[in-house]
């Protein structure tokens, strides 16, 4: 299992909550919450050299009636949370470049979306760009910087 390093505080924590194997594909799928109430899904497929990391936001379409704001502010929040610039990379150029692969270095791919309940941050890529993958999912999290 990969050391999973995605909140800024120093001494973060992410507790698990459960863990279940599929019985017919062998993939391992474990739970964890972070301090702020984030969870994160890892699922470890011993048969694939794939490495997926996804976040799950309580935080789509169905709450902008709940708190009054234009309907399409999930969409738009999750847009500038993914593709913007941020502490981590300065330009829309940099998070490209990073994301970009090189033998050494394999390509990885990251994107979002919004539904009814959830915002969903996911990246993916060979298990050779965990790391990479990591930081990209942490960028997306951690944004805006707090004061």
């Amino acid at each position: 299992m990969y050391n999973i390093p995605i909140t800024k505080s120093k001494q973060s924590h992410m507790k698990k909550l459960s863990t279940f194997t599929d019985s017919l594909t062998k993939i391992e799928h474990t739970i964890y919450q972070l301090d702020n109430g984030i969870k994160v899904f890892h699922a470890n497929n011993p048969s694939s050299i794939e490495y997926v990391l996804t976040v799950v936001v309580r935080a789509g379409s169905s709450f902008e009636n709940m708190n009054n704001v234009p309907h399409g502010t999930a969409h738009f929040l999750e847009h500038i949370l993914s593709g913007n610039p941020n502490r981590y990379f300065k330009s829309k150029f940099e998070i490209d470049e990073f994301e970009s692969g090189t033998r050494e270095d394999p390509e990885i791919n990251s994107n979002a979306s919004t539904s009814k309940k959830y915002m969903y941050f996911y990246a993916y890529g060979n298990e050779e760009g965990a790391p990479r993958i990591n930081k990209r999912v942490k960028s997306v999290i951690d944004y805006p910087e707090e004061n």
